[in-house]
């Protein structure tokens, strides 16, 4: 089988179904499942798949474990050669999923590929990005963003200047819409689940340098839509620390930097060092 799809459903009961009715009528030029993981605690979704989708490999963890262990839930039962991962607010054409597929097909240094994101009305999405330094989430989430070096900082964590609409190899792809090897997966033993929900696509994009030895490109030929909301930056400053969205990306944002310290690759300067060292 080449393709594995991984949906992880919290919340999206409906969003959840409208895809599933997309991507179960999609016409690929290969063999495909999906597999979906509900973190949620209702039924919404468990009535769904029982009524509509019975032939879908449907996982119920019974709770929310984290966006982590549920991918990993998800990827545990795959089959095909390359895995995407897909949020449930993602729109993508079935021409993007077969020319991602036909993009690692071509190119085998490369393990992880994802197209260019927008957001409904158009305007792009940032969603190849550089490492971040230990104050980039600080700069992003408070007033201090607003500093003229912090500006800066976050525009190269952005790649705000760079030309998005050329193939390149990036530092890494957020996982809202990612094609992965599935060899590459299972070399890394997939998301470390030490994180709930954030930086678990940052770590592995750079763990696939460093240990699996495979190269991350962004490929805008192939675009999907993404319905995002980042619910982490709705409320910024002191006030957004009580909010408990913030207070989990900061609980994993400090787990990235007890994994990988403060000596980190900020802007992307080793990732040819660690492609020559595997």
């Amino acid at each position: 089988m080449k393709l594995s799809l991984i949906i992880l459903n919290y919340k999206t009961a409906l969003l959840t179904k409208y895809l599933l009715r997309y991507v179960t009528d999609m016409r690929l030029p290969f063999a495909y499942e999906c597999i979906v993981v509900d973190n949620d605690t209702d039924n919404k979704l468990a009535d769904i798949m029982r009524e509509e989708f019975p032939q879908i490999v449907y996982i119920r963890t019974g709770g929310n474990i984290g966006y982590a262990r549920g991918i990993n839930r998800g990827s545990a039962r795959a089959e095909g050669d390359y895995l995407l991962c897909l949020n449930t607010d993602i729109v993508i054409k079935a021409e993007a999923i077969s020319g991602l597929a036909e993009f690692l097909d071509a190119n085998p240094p490369v393990g992880i590929a994802g197209p260019g994101l927008f957001y409904p009305s158009g305007k792009l999405q940032y969603s190849c990005l550089r490492f971040p330094t230990p104050l980039t989430p600080l700069y992003r989430r408070t007033f201090f963003g607003l500093l003229p070096y912090a500006k800066i900082t976050i525009d190269r964590y952005l790649m705000a200047g760079e030309d998005h609409r050329e193939a390149r190899r990036v530092d890494w792809l957020i996982s809202s819409c990612i094609m992965v090897r599935r060899t590459l997966w299972k070399k890394l033993h997939g998301f470390d689940e030490r994180y709930f929900v954030y930086f678990a696509d940052t770590d592995f994009c750079l763990r696939a340098y460093k240990d699996g030895g495979q190269e991350v490109w962004y490929v805008p030929a192939y675009s999907a839509v993404h319905y995002y909301r980042r619910e982490s930056a709705e409320r910024s400053g002191l006030a957004g620390l009580c909010d408990k969205t913030t207070r989990i990306h900061i609980s994993d944002w400090l787990t990235y930097l007890r994994i990988h310290g403060l000596r980190m690759p900020y802007e992307g300067h080793n990732i040819r060092r660690f492609h020559r060292e595997v």
